[in-house]
């Protein structure tokens, strides 16, 4: 009786942080896509200013 008390217990839990993770992931995903749009608003305005393709040499460009 005791284990299977333990056990309902552990289920509830369980369920519970199942049912918060969900809900974090959800929102974790919507602010991503909006992040995503954002950058991509961003990039095709400057796009124009950087130059986005790889450099001749295929390095990436040294500060000097």
């Amino acid at each position: 009786r005791e284990y299977t008390e333990k056990l309902a217990n552990k289920n509830a839990e369980y369920q519970e942080i199942s049912k918060s993770s969900e809900e974090f992931y959800n929102q974790f995903s919507e602010a991503r896509t909006q992040f995503q749009s954002a950058m991509e608003k961003v990039l095709s305005q400057l796009g124009p200013y950087l130059d986005l393709g790889p450099s001749e040499t295929g390095e990436p460009p040294t500060s000097s």
